[in-house]
């Protein structure tokens, strides 16, 4: 599918997407996408049980229920489920809610001139401000995480980790959040990047400006991988890693995986983004905007 605006996918990878103000429901076991009534529809988002919510245009918020959307109390610019369940959403006046589903109603939470949120893995939550400044909850309330980001990637644990704005050879220097003092630590002061993630272990993978892939280790080094690449994801239960190559295909590029032999090995199709799923599962963009999932030898 092309054209997408907006994207989430529930546990048993049933993907939702937004797509010129209407929903689509991709069901994987048949690999067929279906059409969900309503228009104007502008954010998507999947809770614990795959139920789909949605903001519309006018940012009120409703939830698949009976073949049907039903209006579900609050409005807001920007939706998200965390991994609990807990529906997380950015109101009208910028500020954080958070919906009790015991008092049946959205409760404030003390963030404000929120731009997008993210639940986390406690049912709290991260946001970023209109100011880019990246916060995090505690309870009822907010707090400012130090420092200035660029981009956020989370563990498996509720490690954290981002780019910072000072420069260092090959990127940008690659912080991790210390939760025990509410700091961010910087990781190398010799190595930077242009993409952070954690793997199984919570330890950072970075990219740098070069196409150079490293990971973190227990002997606090960065260990190269082998080979030159764009883009990565890895899963972050079994630590399954794809990549994306240098070599051009058409408009976009090769894809690869690395095996049990610690070799990355070219698998067919090409992409310009990659994903992975906590399962290990691949998701990739190719140049045209077309995304696939992997299943089995293919991409569907």
């Amino acid at each position: 599918m092309t054209g997408a605006t907006d994207i989430a996918v529930s546990k048993t990878l049933d993907a939702y997407v937004v797509k010129g103000g209407e929903a689509y429901h991709y069901i994987p076991s048949s690999a067929t996408w279906n059409k969900l009534v309503g228009s104007n529809i502008d954010k998507i988002a999947v809770d614990i049980d795959g139920t789909p919510f949605i903001t519309y245009t006018n940012k009120h918020i409703y939830k698949w229920s009976n073949n049907q959307w039903v209006s579900f109390t609050g409005a807001g610019f920007d939706i998200d489920i965390g991994p609990d369940g807990t529906p997380h959403t950015v109101g009208t006046n910028r500020a954080s809610y958070r919906y009790s589903y015991k008092n049946k109603r959205w409760e404030q939470t003390s963030g404000r001139n929120l731009a997008t949120i993210a639940g986390n893995l406690a049912g709290e939550a991260y946001a970023i401000t209109t100011s880019k400044v990246v916060v995090r909850q505690f309870s009822l309330d907010w707090a400012i995480t130090s420092g200035s980001l660029t981009q956020i990637g989370l563990g498996r644990q509720g490690q954290l980790y981002g780019l910072g704005l000072n420069q260092l050879a090959q990127g940008s220097a690659v912080w991790k959040y210390r939760h025990s003092n509410n700091q961010w630590v910087q990781v190398s002061k010799y190595h930077g990047a242009v993409k952070v993630l954690s793997d199984n272990k919570g330890f950072p993978m970075i990219l740098d400006k070069n196409n150079h892939l490293y990971q973190w280790t227990s002997d606090n080094t960065w260990e190269e991988l082998p080979e030159a690449h764009t883009d990565f994801g890895v899963g972050v239960v079994n630590n399954e890693l794809w990549t994306i190559g240098i070599r051009a295909i058409s408009n976009s590029y090769e894809i690869k995986q690395l095996n049990s032999k610690g070799q990355f090995q070219v698998v067919n199709g090409a992409a310009t983004k990659v994903a992975v799923g906590p399962d290990g599962t691949a998701w990739v963009i190719n140049g045209n905007g077309n995304w696939y999932e992997r299943s089995g030898n293919k991409w569907i």
